[in-house]
């Protein structure tokens, strides 16, 4: 069975067929991203529907099939040679982007600001099959720019997170969650006791002196506000 195609294998191949080729730098400026944004995008990692859109511009590509990998590449032409209609472009979605200003214990001396990367990520868009794919409504979901590394490696400062309203208010132990504190928006793996009666919200991070756990009653968890519970992560 032959493998299905990557996005970031579509991209290098159409970079690489044009004459002459593009470099990841040029393509990233025609895309107005950076350069490893591209490179990332080629070794696998995933980014917003929002950059591949602009990279299928630069590509002078679909969008939706550089996405996806499904219908043609082509701009001007469909299936047997039809013209694409208006209505074959994938409709977007924005999703609103949170203050995320050391939601991950905050950026180190020589990392991008968080200020940086939110102009950098904004705005954040996915198309509507995104969430149809997933039974989602768009306004369930909310996104978070990891600042700092306190969950490294499961999230590195920079990346995009995006958080979907939890079906209760109630928090499952275990998972990753965006919590609104009165100190701004925080990434935190949650882990209630068995007791019922405490929880800690743990830093994947090993680095337990600049990144600590956080010992709490759930009752104090339960003044915390939650945003939503880890959906992806795009770097």
């Amino acid at each position: 069975m032959k493998k299905q195609e990557s996005i970031g294998e579509r991209v290098r191949r159409i970079r690489l067929s044009k004459n002459p080729p593009m470099s990841q730098l040029e393509l990233g400026e025609r895309a107005e991203l950076r350069q490893p944004t591209i490179s990332a995008l080629e070794k696998g990692r995933s980014i917003s529907s929002g950059k591949i859109a602009s990279i299928a511009k630069a590509l002078e590509v679909d969008a939706l099939w550089l996405e996806t990998g499904r219908g043609t590449p082509d701009l001007a032409e469909g299936p047997k040679g039809l013209k694409q209609q208006a209505g074959n472009q994938p409709e977007l979605r924005t999703i609103k982007l949170l203050p995320s200003a050391g939601s991950c214990g905050g950026a180190g001396p020589a990392q991008v600001k968080v200020s940086d990367l939110e102009k950098l990520w904004s705005p954040v868009i996915k198309t509507k099959q995104f969430f149809e794919a997933r039974g989602l409504d768009p306004k369930s979901v909310v996104a978070v720019i990891a600042d700092g590394d306190s969950m490294y490696p499961s999230i590195v400062h920079g990346d995009l997170c995006l958080f979907v309203a939890p079906p209760s208010a109630a928090f499952e132990g275990g998972h990753v969650y965006a919590l609104g504190t009165p100190a701004g928006v925080r990434i935190k793996r949650v882990q209630v006791a068995t007791t019922g009666d405490k929880a800690t919200l743990t830093s994947v991070n090993e680095d337990k002196h600049r990144y600590p756990d956080e010992d709490i009653t759930v009752e104090q968890l339960t003044k915390f506000k939650c945003l939503g519970r880890l959906l992806s992560r795009e770097g």
